[in-house]
């Protein structure tokens, strides 16, 4: 089954070949450097923001170069160049001319204690389960937020935020936006001044509001957006970010890939609150009932996918953070059909192969390669798109490929035949290489593996149909798989020779009848199911899953 946190890295849309690249400053007639102030290219989703410094660099594919450049800053009217022209004549600054019309400072704020109160508004629980939309450095621009509801009157002082902890970044730069909501639309910015806020750390993270002494007049609604303009990577690291939500049947995940693109509204609550004082005699338009109502929505959302297995993924994830598996310096690619397939290599003896889950990587299995390695040749690999491996075709993923691309990994390695281990999709993959590729298979392990997708708990492949629904201008290929395969049926499972191991956690996201079936189907297969576990037994029971894994691929025959 797919992984619980999401990763979604965006397309750009540049091309390799045919490029122009501009770079230089940005300053208002003064020659005062403009920080942060956006360039995009219209009809594109090319786009940069200027530093601290006010410098920019800006790479434009060769179909884009005469489409027009808009460079834009708070305070300052917007203007409009032509890319082409400016390389050609070698102009590197930019000046933009000051708009005394767009001011909308709010203001100081004076308050007393008769007058005002104070209030959290938005998610202040942090649930075991959440998601990320993950953005690399191919959405320089992004911007993303939630709308809150305000009192018409009303000083912001704090805003806190949560970045999912498997976010990969050594440091982060974000502006802070306020926006009107007007007719249920972004409107107009509500901000004169840059608000930036950095951070080194994932997790919730606090922007002290006080003194920009924001106060929101007439409004009964404001959008609060986090926009990346800056990066630094870790070493040898994909740079990648995303900030965490719940999903939610309210549309208040907003995101856009920069500053002319249309705002796209999709299910959910980013883990977002305000902190505000709001006078007293106005009428609440977020009052005590309405803030209990989201903490209840939360809970809810909590209960409908397993407490049980929010647990296990959180235990999941924090240990293979802190693992080496997936990163070994020795690693190696084999190149296969339209894509590079990345492979691990511990111990000696017969050879083991692992297959991991959908989404995941090599580093499912930190808990049990040290344990095989000590009595066999472990193969660890990195599916076709996932891990480190690549995919440059477009065709739709099965099993079958991914048994394909198994056996050209096995004949690459000169292994004739291999003890196949595979956990969730990497036993579904199993599956399939010892129905279709029987003479390839030793011993079969199958861990939470099905046969079909009706095998799975209705409501799991309904939060998958809700993320393709979210994504649906992306890769989804993933998710699809899910809900598309497999469809072996028992007769072809009869015909497996292999002895094959059947494991599934207590309470498996993968229906007990199901995997009964599959024991039934298989000729002398044996079953174990792992007590108090979920589908991620193999990094909550270790010490109980290994030995059994262990003393199956030892046994003679």
């Amino acid at each position: 089954m797919r992984r619980i946190f999401i990763f979604l890295l965006l397309v750009n849309t540049l091309s390799v070949m045919g490029q122009i690249t501009l770079s230089g400053k940005i300053t208002n007639k003064q020659g005062i450097p403009l920080p942060y102030a956006s360039l995009i290219i219209t009809n594109s989703k090319t786009s940069t923001i200027s530093d601290h410094q006010g410098m920019y660099t800006l790479t434009i594919a060769d179909e884009f170069v005469n489409h027009s450049l808009i460079v834009s800053a708070f305070g300052y009217h917007d203007k409009e160049l032509n890319a082409y022209d400016l390389k050609e004549n070698n102009i590197d600054d930019i000046v933009l001319e000051e708009d005394p019309t767009e001011n909308y400072n709010l203001g100081e704020v004076v308050i007393t204690a008769k007058q005002w109160k104070n209030k959290v508004i938005g998610k202040k629980k942090r649930p075991m389960l959440t998601h990320a939309i993950f953005f690399n450095d191919n959405a320089p621009t992004i911007e993303q937020g939630s709308i809150f509801k305000v009192d018409t009157r009303t000083k912001l002082n704090q805003y806190n935020f949560h970045i999912i902890p498997s976010a990969k970044f050594k440091q982060i730069t974000l502006k802070l936006n306020i926006y009107q909501v007007k007719d249920n639309q972004i409107d107009r910015p509500l901000l004169a001044e840059n608000i930036i806020y950095t951070t080194s750390t994932t997790g919730w993270q606090t922007v002290d509001l006080k003194d920009a002494k924001i106060l929101i007049k007439d409004q009964n609604e404001i959008a609060i957006t986090l926009q990346l303009v800056d990066y630094d990577k870790l070493p040898e690291e994909e740079f990648n970010f995303g900030l965490s939500y719940v999903m939610s049947p309210s549309k208040n995940l907003l995101f856009r890939y920069q500053n002319r693109s249309p705002w796209e509204f999709n299910s959910g609550n980013f883990l977002a609150n305000i902190h505000v004082d709001y006078e007293k005699n106005n009428t609440s338009k977020m009052n005590k009932s309405d803030e209990e109502e989201m903490d209840e929505e939360e809970s809810e959302e909590i209960t409908s996918l397993g407490l049980r297995q929010i647990l296990g993924a959180y235990k999941a994830e924090k240990g293979k953070k802190a693992s080496r598996f997936g990163k070994n310096k020795d690693g190696q690619f084999i190149s296969i059909a339209n894509a590079k397939m990345y492979y691990e290599v511990y111990g000696q003896g017969e050879p083991v192969i692992l297959l991991h889950g959908n989404g995941g990587s090599i580093v499912e299995f930190y808990q049990q390669i040290p344990t095989l390695a000590k009595h066999f040749q472990v193969i660890a690999v990195d599916t076709r798109g996932q891990g480190k491996s690549t995919d440059l075709s477009s065709e739709a993923y099965t099993y079958d490929l991914f048994a394909s691309d198994i056996g050209s990994l096995m004949d690459h390695l000169s292994i004739k035949k291999a003890h196949i281990v595979g956990w969730s999709d990497g036993g579904n993959t199993g599956l399939s290489l010892a129905i279709h590729h029987p003479e390839k298979v030793n011993k079969l392990v199958l861990i939470g593996a099905n046969l079909f997708p009706e095998g799975v708990e209705q409501k799991v492949l309904a939060n998958f149909k809700e993320q393709i629904e979210f994504n649906k201008e992306h890769d989804n290929r993933l998710f699809q798989l899910l809900l598309d395969e497999p469809h072996f049926t028992t007769e072809q499972l009869k015909a497996i020779q292999s002895k094959t191991l059947v494991l599934a956690g207590e309470f498996d996201v993968i229906l007990p009848a199901h995997t009964d079936l599959i024991r039934q189907s298989i000729p002398e297969a044996t079953m174990q199911i792992i007590p108090k576990t979920t589908h991620y037994l193999l990094q909550e029971a270790p010490e109980e899953v290994n030995p059994i894994v262990l003393e199956f691929l030892q046994k003679m025959k």
